[in-house]
């Protein structure tokens, strides 16, 4: 298709899709590594987006969420919860904090406190907190997930040094130098979207194809 991301968002809509999955591919020099098609599908899809970098994946067990508290934060949250309600996988949630910051405070989050006090039932994954300083949050994930963990779930944003722009060299280190299997998530919220597409023209829409049967 020579429009993969408007056919891909169309069919979203059409399906009425909470999650769009993207495999990630890794960019020609000069590209920025959540650009191109990842790009405009995080921009224009009307749900939210998991871009998978499969590094040998299998059975999930131990699941890292790097938390900042932004709103994809939550959202790779949310997800990880339902990994841990439905598949039994065990939830740590990093927090990354300035040397000298209270560990207390790392709990002043309303969704982040929402998760961790629910109750888990029988055969439900626990979810743990834990609590580092560093002055490098990017680094620290990094290391984090050699410690035993299957499957990293993180927020696209500035503060994991994690951005979707067209194009531009960045180092972005976690998806660099993570040793296990990653999924970037951007939640997907209407207001947030509406100012999006406002702020940058986009061409006329193409209508999707859909087919049935096998």
């Amino acid at each position: 298709s020579p429009q993969p991301a408007s056919d891909i968002c169309n069919v979203a809509a059409v399906k009425g899709a909470d999650l769009v999955l993207m495999g990630w591919h890794k960019p020609m020099l000069g590209k920025a590594v959540l650009g191109g098609t990842v790009h405009e599908v995080m921009r224009q899809a009307p749900a939210s987006v998991g871009v998978l970098v499969d590094r040998g994946l299998g059975w999930v067990t131990n699941v890292l969420v790097p938390y900042h508290g932004s709103i994809h934060d939550q959202g790779a949250l949310r997800l990880a919860q339902r990994l841990a309600r439905h598949s039994g996988a065990n939830v740590t949630v990093l927090r990354v904090v300035s040397r000298g910051t209270a560990p207390a405070g790392a709990l002043e989050d309303g969704p982040l406190t929402e998760v961790l006090e629910a109750e888990a039932r029988p055969g439900e994954g626990k979810i743990a907190l834990k609590v580092v300083e560093r002055a490098d949050p990017g680094r620290a994930v990094v290391e984090e997930c050699a410690r035993g963990h299957d499957l990293l779930l993180i927020g696209v944003g500035p503060e994991w040094g994690l951005e979707h722009r067209p194009f531009g060299m960045h180092p972005e280190i976690i998806i660099t130098e993570c040793p296990i299997s990653l999924l970037v998530v951007r939640q997907y919220e209407p207001a947030l979207a509406r100012e999006a597409l406002e702020s940058m023209p986009l061409a006329p829409p193409r209508h999707a194809r859909l087919q049935s049967g096998p």
